[in-house]
């Protein structure tokens, strides 16, 4: 008879409370009942996780970074009370498993971070695998919808890198770990993700993946980038993406090399709208969950598009209040990354941050992921340092070890 250890059983019981928030974009083109047992899976898993919260009311009372989040709940409860009351109660529900989440993860990270970790990869790594799978037996989509997009396990073509982004930084993390290197499975992973992004061509998707796979080599060969850097790198796409589409370089960029129309299929049309519904409410929003702001493209247009972009959306249902403890609650994961010298996982996380939220810029994403990778990042102290000597990278000539003033891997 096999045996399962306590440490397998905590896996599965952590496999099971996380199951209801790993979720792709939207299930919008789905049968009514996805969406109705997520919501319902993800409350009786808030539940459970809040009622464990209390048990330890005094670890979570020492958490330096939730009343970061305390403060970003109660603006988004105060501005739809005051603007949106018709959508209070499942901004109440937004709540509820954010901060659930948050506890989850601030518990488990400096308890038993090993089965956290290995539980998200997990999850991350079945969907990623499980996505792949199904498009080779359902090449033309798994299902349909109501767009020329494919439609695949973790969404259209555009939302797959909502998951997938996210999924290969918590398995890469997870391994580098508990193995100090990257297992086949993972390197699998990445692999499947690239690909995976390159055949269905969604541009935003493609930058921000190869981009990731771009830092994490050069992380892992050659050395550290600074946490600091790429902050203020994101900062500086979002800029220029939301305000400077008008200028030449990045008009050539848009037709030229990703071969994508200059108004990113209308986008820019939604975030000109966006910013002039903002103007009317700047300080708190307009209150709701990305409930608000929805505009036609043009004057004979039949439908209502989101502006497409969660950094307007923040601006639309907080307000500059919500969107400033957002930047904080991002800018604090970032240096709280960086302290960690001697980690290698700290700038994987980073990297992985960073492009998930270039992926944002383009695409409508709520915050169930980025929670995720953000409490990780803000829990980074309770990680052990790689050990240098044990990472099976590439020899480059001339290379010093890991660490040095080269900072080139051995």
């Amino acid at each position: 008879m096999v045996k399962i250890s306590k440490r397998q059983l905590h896996i599965v019981w952590l496999v099971l409370l996380l199951f209801p928030f790993i979720r792709q974009r939207t299930y919008a083109e789905l049968p009514q009942f996805f969406g109705m047992f997520y919501r319902y899976a993800s409350i009786i898993s808030a539940a459970v996780i809040f009622f464990m919260s209390f048990q330890r009311i005094k670890l979570i009372k020492k958490q330096s970074f939730l009343p970061w989040l305390y403060a970003f709940d109660m603006i988004y409860i105060v501005s739809t009370y005051i603007f949106a009351r018709a959508y209070l109660m499942y901004v109440l529900y937004q709540v509820l498993i954010f901060t659930a989440l948050a506890m989850l993860i601030c518990i488990e990270a400096e308890k038993r971070l090993n089965e956290l970790l290995t539980a998200l990869s997990f999850l991350y790594g079945s969907y990623i695998y499980l996505n792949f799978i199904t498009d080779i037996i359902f090449p033309g989509g798994l299902y349909t919808t109501s767009t020329y997009h494919t439609a695949h396990l973790l969404g259209d073509d555009n939302a797959l890198a909502y998951v997938l982004i996210p999924g290969v930084a918590c398995m890469i993390v997870s391994s580098m770990q508990k193995f100090s290197r990257l297992r086949w499975y993972v390197w699998g992973a990445v692999a499947i993700a690239e690909l995976t992004v390159i055949r269905v061509w969604a541009a935003s998707a493609v930058v921000s993946m190869t981009l990731f796979l771009a830092l994490l080599i050069y992380t892992l060969y050659i050395g550290k980038i600074n946490t600091k850097i790429l902050f203020i790198g994101v900062v500086a796409a979002i800029i220029i993406c939301l305000w400077g589409l008008n200028t030449s370089v990045v008009k050539n960029f848009i037709t030229n090399v990703l071969h994508k129309d200059i108004t990113l299929h209308d986008r820019t049309v939604l975030w000109a709208k966006a910013m002039k519904y903002i103007e009317k409410s700047p300080l708190l929003g307009h209150g709701g969950y990305f409930q608000k702001g929805l505009f036609p493209i043009n004057e004979y247009s039949l439908y209502l598009y989101p502006c497409h972009t969660p950094f307007l959306q923040i601006l639309i249902d907080g307000g500059i209040l919500l969107f400033a403890v957002f930047s904080v609650m991002t800018l604090i994961a970032y240096l709280r990354a960086g302290r960690k010298k001697q980690c290698i996982s700290n700038y994987i996380l980073a990297i992985g941050l960073s492009c998930m939220l270039i992926n944002y810029i383009t695409e409508h994403s709520e915050l169930y992921h980025y929670m995720i990778i953000v409490m990780l990042m803000a829990k980074i102290q309770y990680f052990k340092n790689e050990n240098p000597k044990k990472l099976k990278l590439i020899r480059f000539r001339g290379a010093k070890r890991y660490g040095t003033k080269a900072g080139l891997a051995e």
